[in-house]
């Protein structure tokens, strides 16, 4: 469930982020603005009622993206100190 959450929080964080270049190069801009968070600001703002869907599909996106991380970090503490349990691999036998 969590990975899916994650991978459908991406999906959506990239396709809005796409929607938002797009229309950046099409209206003259540099479509490099929408890739650092919070630089293409000032586009949105002029250009708000064309890009509504594709800034709410970001933020939507990257708040799911979030909720996984948080609910995987819920759901097992032991993996702050050992990321490897994400892909749940286990740690090499020493003998």
């Amino acid at each position: 469930m969590v990975e899916t959450l994650f991978i459908v929080g991406l999906t959506l964080c990239l396709t809005g982020t796409l929607a938002c270049m797009r229309d950046a190069d099409q209206k003259g801009t540099s479509a490099l603005l929408f890739v650092v968070p919070l630089v293409g600001l000032g586009h949105v703002r002029e250009n708000w009622s064309d890009l509504w869907w594709a800034v709410l599909l970001r933020v939507g996106g990257f708040a799911l993206a979030l909720l996984a991380i948080g609910m995987l970090a819920v759901r097992d503490p032991l993996v702050l100190d050992q990321p490897q349990r994400v892909f749940h691999t286990a740690a090499p036998t020493v003998l």
